[in-house]
């Protein structure tokens, strides 16, 4: 297990004076019976392709505590011959007691530029622990403008669902008082500020922040646009050290009581796809803009064991929050040569289709397939479109 004490860097963290001593903390309770269950006896063997056997020579099994498993293979679509590749996957770090956080806490998780799809074929039991994982459009294509619309109260939603919280058009987890819309009443947080994370200051939240990827560097005006409002913000500088951003926030809430407001970017998701252990190196990029080798069978093998290994390190502080808010959602997606596309920072239905998993104050919300939005229920042009339809099937 690579250790993460000693690692963390003073000097890219915002407000570094303060102290940031581990403190003795242990799990209260378990996540669950299901996250215990899949969890105990938990290291990866997943399938790859040829593309992947150069690798091979690199990778093995890990190992924590004695305890020792395996993983079925998932399917994919490729038509190579497969084999098995087995990778190193960090345990979490233990940080000893994880307390409890109150009613009205929030943990808000991007899972940068992962696929939908990506996440429903991984073996993420502590995210499914948290609720469903919904097939929601993203309000952005890359990082700094979804992000921004996201802070704004515009979460990844699903469009066809007249739904509060599912449908931010219908009701928001996140609004902001007097921008835009008025609402409905049903939003979950009433929030006044120029970004839901100051409203959150100004309700005596703790606002605490760490982000992977170069949007977050403070150091830029992108950076510091998207950090500001953070009572502590820390940027690791790379889009792989999960660890370190997680030794910050639980230091930080080590140190709080009472609400506290959690964001967490994790960068490993985002290309290169690439974790502390993978069994290939950060500089090899499979998904690069405009390349003409087809090397999707590999983006999604990396970027599945990235969430992998991200689920794994997150599973004590999902805990810590599982009475509280989560919000877990993709911020974007990625083309993998669809229409000859790679990559995102293009308007691409796979750039906008990401995961969501949303549990507000403790419950987990599940999407009412009745209350959808169909051309008989709508009104104005759904309507005009459902009486067109009939029209011509009158003419035939």
């Amino acid at each position: 297990m690579l250790s993460v004490l000693g690692r963390y860097v003073d000097s890219a963290c915002v407000d570094s004076k303060r102290p940031l001593g581990l403190g003795a903390r242990a799990v209260a309770d378990p996540i669950s019976a299901v996250v215990q269950d899949s969890l105990a006896h938990y290291s990866y063997q997943q399938p790859c392709t040829r593309l992947a056997g150069r690798f091979r020579r690199r990778a093995f099994v890990h190992r924590v505590g004695g305890w020792r498993g395996t993983q079925d293979s998932r399917r994919h679509n490729v038509r190579h011959r497969r084999s098995f590749l087995s990778v190193s996957m960090n345990s979490p770090p233990d940080f000893g007691i994880v307390k409890k956080r109150s009613r009205e806490s929030v943990l808000f998780i991007t899972l940068d530029s992962c696929r939908y799809d990506t996440l429903v074929s991984a073996r993420v039991p502590t995210i499914r622990s948290v609720g469903p994982v919904h097939k929601a459009e993203a309000p952005s294509y890359f990082t700094y403008g979804s992000h921004s619309a996201m802070f704004a109260g515009f979460t990844p939603g699903l469009a066809h669902l007249q739904q509060p919280i599912l449908n931010p058009k219908f009701g928001k987890l996140f609004k902001l008082v007097g921008a835009g819309f008025p609402g409905k009443g049903t939003e979950a947080y009433e929030l006044d500020g120029r970004t839901i994370v100051e409203g959150f200051t100004r309700l005596g939240f703790k606002t605490i922040g760490t982000g992977a990827v170069g949007w977050f560097n403070p150091h830029v005006p992108t950076g510091r646009h998207l950090s500001e409002h953070f009572e502590r913000f820390f940027y690791p500088g790379n889009s792989y050290s999960l660890d370190r951003q997680l030794e910050f926030v639980a230091n930080e809430l080590n140190a709080a009581d009472g609400d506290v407001f959690v964001f967490l970017n994790v960068g490993e998701t985002h290309v290169p796809y690439y974790f502390n252990g993978a069994a290939w190196g950060a500089d090899d990029n499979p998904c690069i803009p405009f390349q003409t080798a087809n090397r999707r069978a590999e983006c999604r093998q990396r970027q599945q064991l990235c969430c992998e290994f991200a689920d794994g390190m997150l599973r004590n502080l999902i805990a810590e929050f599982l009475e509280s808010t989560i919000l877990i959602c993709g911020d974007h997606g990625d083309c993998w040569g669809e229409d000859g596309l790679w990559e995102h920072g293009v308007s691409h239905r796979c750039t906008l289709t990401v995961p969501l998993v949303i549990r507000v104050r403790g419950e987990p919300i599940f999407a009412d397939e009745s209350k959808a939005i169909s051309a008989e229920k709508g009104t104005g042009f759904a309507r005009f479109l459902s009486r067109a339809k009939s029209l011509r099937s009158e003419a035939w």
